[in-house]
């Protein structure tokens, strides 16, 4: 009879020739609940990517917004946080390079706890020491969120 209400978001997100992609989702906190959030993340570089030191990567974050606190910064392997290196064949002309990742947070929110009565999602990839201006580059977020009322 009184069956919970899922809200879910779903947001495909494409940046090209950037070396950062951000998605955030504002949600709006009316009861407690639980919020599954999944991300799929994708970097593709080149043609004519050429790796210069070896130390080029993909750096991700899963998290919240608040008033009170903001998302995890890049790269402090910490939760919500990640890293995948770049793979490439040989190096020509039409070399490309791709990273590929994904990771599921979950959070547990009391609205009492928000004076804004509300949060952001944020997902988040950047490619770190890479010069991307000097290829195409193509960075793709697949972004879903669930809030489970509790």
């Amino acid at each position: 009879p009184n069956a919970p209400v899922f809200t879910k978001w779903s947001i495909d997100q494409i940046e090209k020739n950037q070396a950062t992609i951000i998605i955030t989702q504002r949600v709006n906190l009316t009861k407690a609940c639980i919020l599954l959030v999944t991300c799929d993340f994708a970097a593709k570089l080149g043609p004519g990517y050429v790796s210069n030191e070896g130390t080029e990567n993909m750096e991700y974050v899963v998290g919240i917004r608040s008033s009170q606190s903001k998302e995890p910064d890049f790269g402090r392997a910490i939760r919500g946080t990640g890293i995948a290196g770049l793979f490439s064949g040989t190096q020509s002309k039409s070399t490309l390079a791709y990273a590929n990742a994904s990771m599921t947070q979950m959070f547990e929110l009391d609205p009492s706890n928000h004076n804004t009565g509300y949060v952001e999602l944020v997902a988040k990839m950047r490619i770190n020491n890479a010069n991307t201006s000097q290829f195409t580059s193509l960075l793709t977020i697949n972004f879903n969120a669930l809030e489970i009322p509790k």
